[in-house]
């Protein structure tokens, strides 16, 4: 038995193709290339490469992201660039995703309480607040300044929320002077730290941490 195959012009047609004035043409339908390959058409409309028609629309594949009607990228590429986490390719531009904000292509951070949390500011507790070394609306803008509150703070003191504060390692009032810690701890106003012990000055005498007197004062009894 002899079967006859028909063929196009000389080639066979993919499945769901016809032959028509020579040509493979995809049936109604479906869409492609009719002499290699017919795809239905998914809810009517053409999926792109990289994408596949799940319910009714097209998806990117799985290690792909994008429109799948318009263009699927591999995960990390958008238009040639890698977006930061939190943050997918729509349109051939990285963007956050619902909840975050920030730049899309360096860091995307979550949403404060659904509020965006300036530069220099961190959310804590579901409320922006200015980062430790910075004052002003965290909100708006968080920056350093000089003058905290209409004074200026000391050496080695910061402003935080509107008072000056002696940074990490030092103590005082802030706004005259801060000192270093001496092996973690105060030194009296009259002492000094020596070898990681708080001592007390010259003319003065009593334990650094706690109490230093005026020599003087006490030869005057």
């Amino acid at each position: 038995m002899i079967i006859e195959i028909q063929t196009c012009g000389g080639r066979l047609c993919a499945k769901q193709a016809h032959c028509i004035n020579d040509q493979c043409m995809c049936k109604s339908g479906y869409y492609g290339q009719g002499a290699t390959e017919c795809t239905e058409l998914c809810g009517g409309k053409r999926c792109v490469g990289n994408a596949v028609c799940i319910h009714g629309s097209c998806l990117c594949k799985e290690g792909y992201h994008g429109n799948g009607y318009f263009n699927c990228e591999i995960d990390g590429q958008c238009n040639g660039h890698s977006c930061a986490a939190n943050a997918y390719c729509r349109n051939g531009k990285c963007q956050c995703r619902p909840g975050y904000y920030g730049d899309p292509y360096i860091v995307c951070r979550p949403l404060c309480n659904g509020k965006k949390c300036t530069k220099n500011a961190i959310c804590d507790q579901g409320k922006c607040t200015c980062k430790y070394g910075y004052h002003g609306n965290p909100l708006v803008k968080c920056e350093t300044v000089d003058v905290c509150n209409g004074k200026h703070c000391a050496p080695k003191a910061i402003c935080m929320n509107y008072q000056c504060t002696c940074k990490p390692g030092y103590f005082g009032d802030g706004y005259v002077k801060c000192d270093s810690l001496c092996n973690g701890r105060k030194c009296e106003e009259n002492a000094y730290c020596f070898k990681d012990t708080c001592q007390c000055n010259d003319g003065f005498h009593g334990n650094g941490y706690i109490k230093c007197e005026s020599k003087l004062y006490h030869l005057s009894f």
